[in-house]
């Protein structure tokens, strides 16, 4: 592997001269670069960039951390974080936490250890201290996930108390009494407030809530289809289920199916995210739309903002949900 110091000895300069002609420094003459620059060329010399970085204290590198790297929601955001990136000259590094808060806590490390320049997180299952701990030393985002008012950290999400209101509303307003609802996983903000908005929903409509119709899930297909098989062994089951998740209600609905039901005729299913496949699964998911692709551009736009110490207007950033109606609901 061809070193600093082969360039060095071939073009008859010292180390330090190479590192100036490298890092485009004024202080070397036309003739000095033109030989370093032949001379690497030859050597097909490429500078260490790890090296080069932690001198600068930039690695033009942003950690992203998902709670699930197989979960279809995800990547529109990505996509989102990717664009505003490459167009600032960083790269994305992706970690997997697999819905641990052991592994978030771990990925805290790329920080401390100046192995990128910001984070993104995209889940927030750790303490809320030790978080904002960190982010008063580096530059951190929450996305999707947030913590409760009065945090310190800058996040952009929707507003999950409305968007469990308006799953609720759509289905009470197709004359749906029994409605059940497929929570996320306990301890969670989002299923926390997507919860509230479907039981404000119920109580301004006049409905009580039953506590049979409401199960924990995990925001995965198996799981959607874990609660629905559960509702299916009530004595009196729901007519309608909003699922906190479009891969949960997918899992609802194939459980559904295979118990003999058909949706929407006797049961409705309102999804949430609207990821592709909820427009393609048959039938097609009605669901609250998330700005997936806005999410991770505002994102990334914030992190480069507290990364170049620019002034951030609001904390919370919290961007429009969308009822989109398709055949899952029958109307």
């Amino acid at each position: 592997m061809t070193t600093i110091s082969d360039v060095a000895k071939k073009a008859g300069v010292s180390t330090a001269t190479v590192s100036r002609v490298l890092a485009n420094t004024d202080s070397v003459t036309p003739k000095t670069r033109e030989r370093v620059m032949a001379a690497a060329e030859a050597l097909n010399y490429k500078p260490n960039a790890l090296a080069r970085n932690l001198r600068v204290s930039s690695t033009r590198a942003i950690l992203v951390v998902v709670p699930d790297i197989s979960n279809p929601f995800f990547s529109e955001i990505l996509r989102g974080i990717e664009l505003v990136a490459n167009k600032s000259g960083y790269q994305i590094l992706l970690g997997d936490s697999d819905n641990t808060l052991e592994r978030e806590v771990e990925y805290l490390d790329f920080l401390r250890q100046r192995q990128a320049d910001g984070m993104i997180m995209l889940t927030a299952r750790m303490d809320q201290s030790l978080l904002e701990s960190i982010a008063a030393q580096y530059p951190v985002i929450l996305g999707c996930e947030y913590f409760d008012e009065g945090s310190a950290i800058n996040t952009v999400s929707v507003d999950n108390i409305r968007a469990g209101y308006k799953a609720a509303e759509h289905l009470i307003k197709l004359g749906h009494k029994r409605i059940g609802y497929i929570s996320g996983p306990e301890g969670i903000v989002l299923s926390r407030d997507r919860l509230k908005g479907f039981q404000k929903a119920m109580s301004d409509y006049g409905l009580q809530p039953d506590e049979l119709l409401i199960e924990v899930g995990s925001f995965s297909y198996d799981s959607g289809w874990t609660a629905m098989d559960r509702f299916l062994a009530l004595e009196v089951g729901p007519t309608a289920v909003f699922a906190a998740s479009d891969e949960m209600a997918i899992g609802a609905i194939k459980a559904a199916r295979k118990a003999g039901l058909d949706v929407p005729k006797d049961l409705a299913v309102v999804g949430m995210d609207n990821i592709k496949f909820a427009s393609i699964f048959e039938p097609s998911i009605t669901t609250i739309a998330q700005p997936m692709c806005e999410i991770g551009c505002t994102a990334m736009e914030l992190l480069l903002k507290v990364i170049n110490k620019e002034a951030i207007p609001q904390k919370k950033v919290v961007l429009k949900d969308e009822l989109i109606v398709r055949e899952s609901c029958g109307g």
